[in-house]
C-alpha cells in the first residue's frame, strides 16, 4: 500500500534555488481566495504592461489577449466569490451557508446573489457596487461563464467574440486599472467589517456604523426629556426605516457604550482606575524620563550609570505599587493599549475582556514576586502619555483627559482619540 505523505515531490512543479524564486502555496503561507484574485488580476496587468513596455513585439497580441481576458475575467469570478463569503462573516445568512458556490462560475448570477445579500447585510455596500456595477456587467456580456477566454469555441462550435472582433490593450489597461481599484476596495470593506461586525454591537437592522450615525443626531441626554426629542425620533426612525421599539433598543445600545455614549454626553465610569490613578501613574512616568534625560549621556553610559536608571525605575514603580491597584492597573494598560492601535480602528469592545486577562497576569505577577517588573514594562514606555490620553478620549473620559491636561501641560497637544477613524469603510456615507 502506498502510503500518502503531507509533502509530495512534484518533478514539473517543484522548489528549488534561487530561493527567492519559490512560491508559497498550500499550507505553506496564507493563502486564500482573496490571494488567487490578487494572483490573476496582477497577472493580467503585468502582461497588459509587457505588450506597451515592448517597442517591437516578438508575439502576437491576437495570442496574448486570450489568457490576459481570462486572468481578468477569473479575478472578477475570485472577487466576487469570497465577497459573497464575507457577507456571512459579517452577519449570519443561512442563505449564503446553504449555497455550493464551488458550482457558479455565472458572473451575472454571482453579482446579483452579491447585491442582492449585501443590502440584506450592511447599507454601505451602496455605494461601492454602484460604482462597481458597469464593469461586472460589461465582462459578464463578453463571457459570463468563464469560456470565452479559454477556448475559441463554444459547445455547439460557433466561435467566440465574433461580435467583439477588435480590444484594444491601453483601453483594457485602463479599464482593468479602475476595476482593480474597485475591487481592491471591495475587499478591503469586507475585511473592515467583518472586523467591525466582531464587536458585537449592532442589531437586526443597525450596523455601529449606524449607531454612531444616530448618536450623531442625538442632542445631549439631559434634553432628551425635551418637546423636541420627539421630533428627532420621528427623523431617525424614518431615516432609517425602524419602528419604535428598534429604535429603543439602539437608544439603548447607545447609553450604555462607551464610545458612542460620549457623543451624547454620558461619561460611564471606568470599572475601577480613577483619575487620581492616572494622575500618579502618569506623575511617576514624567519623573522617571526627565531624571533620564538629565543623567543619559549614551557616549559614555557606565555601569554606574546603568544601575542608577535602574534604581530610578525601581523607585517609580514602588511608588506606582503603593497607591494604585492591580484592577486599577489593568483599567490604565489596557487603555494604553486601546491608544496606541490608534489610528487604526480601536473598538473598545474589547476593553473589559483586555482588563479581566491583564488582571490576572499582574496577580499571577505579585504571586511569583514579579509585579514590579510587568507594572515597569508600561511605566518606561515613552509614549504611555500620549497614547493614554487617546484611549481614554476614545473611551469617552473627558474629565480625566482634562485632568490630564492640567496636570501635565505638555500634553495638552496629544493627539486625542477621534472615533470617526473607527469606521475606515466608508465613513462618509449616507444611508
Amino acid at each position: 500500500m502506498q502510503h500518502r505523505t503531507d509533502k509530495e515531490i512534484n518533478r514539473f512543479f517543484q522548489g528549488g534555488r534561487p530561493t527567492y524564486l519559490n512560491a508559497c502555496v498550500g499550507n505553506n503561507g496564507f493563502q486564500d481566495i482573496d490571494s488567487y484574485y490578487r494572483g490573476y488580476i496582477k497577472t493580467a496587468k503585468t502582461m497588459i504592461s509587457a505588450i506597451l513596455e515592448e517597442k517591437e513585439l516578438s508575439y502576437r497580441i491576437d495570442d496574448l489577449i486570450y489568457p490576459i481576458g481570462f486572468c481578468i475575467r477569473h479575478a472578477v469570478e475570485l472577487c466576487l466569490k469570497g465577497s459573497i463569503i464575507s457577507l456571512s462573516r459579517i452577519r449570519e445568512n443561512k442563505y449564503i451557508e446553504q449555497i455550493k458556490l464551488s458550482k457558479y462560475h455565472d458572473i451575472e448570477g454571482l453579482w446579483s446573489i452579491f447585491i442582492e445579500q449585501s443590502k440584506k447585510t450592511d447599507r454601505r455596500y451602496k455605494s461601492i457596487t454602484a460604482r462597481l456595477s458597469p464593469h461586472i456587467n460589461e465582462i459578464s456580456k463578453i463571457d459570463a461563464t468563464g469560456q470565452t477566454f479559454r477556448y475559441p469555441e463554444n459547445v455547439t462550435n460557433e466561435k467566440h467574440l465574433t461580435a467583439h472582433p477588435i480590444i484594444n490593450i491601453l483601453k483594457l489597461k485602463r479599464n482593468c486599472n479602475e476595476l482593480e481599484k474597485l475591487m481592491d476596495e471591495l475587499i478591503f470593506a469586507n475585511h473592515s467589517l467583518i472586523d467591525e461586525y466582531r464587536q458585537n454591537t449592532y442589531t437586526s437592522d443597525l450596523s455601529r456604523y449606524d449607531l454612531y450615525q444616530i448618536a450623531n443626531l442625538l442632542p445631549p441626554k439631559p434634553a432628551w426629556s425635551q418637546g423636541s426629542m420627539a421630533e428627532t425620533k420621528e427623523e431617525i426612525k424614518s431615516q432609517y426605516g425602524l419602528g419604535s421599539n428598534k429604535l429603543s433598543v439602539a437608544l439603548n445600545i447607545i447609553q450604555g457604550h462607551y464610545e458612542l455614549s460620549s457623543l451624547i454626553g454620558i461619561q460611564l465610569p471606568l470599572i475601577d482606575a480613577k483619575s487620581e490613578d492616572v494622575i500618579i501613574f502618569l506623575k511617576q512616568h514624567a519623573i522617571y524620563y526627565t531624571k533620564q534625560k538629565e543623567t543619559w549621556h549614551p557616549e559614555s553610559f557606565s555601569a554606574e550609570e546603568m544601575f542608577d536608571n535602574l534604581a530610578l525605575e525601581h523607585s517609580c514603580v514602588e511608588a506606582c505599587i503603593a497607591q494604585i491597584s492591580i484592577p486599577s492597573f489593568a483599567d490604565i494598560f489596557s487603555i494604553y493599549n486601546i491608544g496606541r492601535d490608534a489610528p487604526y480602528p480601536s473598538y473598545t469592545e474589547g476593553y473589559s475582556v483586555a482588563r479581566k486577562s491583564i488582571t490576572q497576569e499582574l496577580i499571577l505577577a505579585k504571586r511569583e514576586n514579579n509585579l514590579a517588573e510587568s507594572i515597569a514594562h508600561y511605566l518606561t514606555k515613552m509614549n504611555m502619555g500620549t497614547e493614554l490620553i487617546r484611549g481614554l478620549s476614545l473611551m469617552g473620559q473627558r474629565s480625566i483627559v482634562e485632568d490630564i491636561k492640567k496636570s501635565f501641560p505638555d500634553l495638552s497637544m496629544a493627539e486625542e482619540g477621534d472615533i470617526s477613524k473607527n469606521y475606515p469603510y466608508p465613513f462618509a456615507n449616507e444611508p
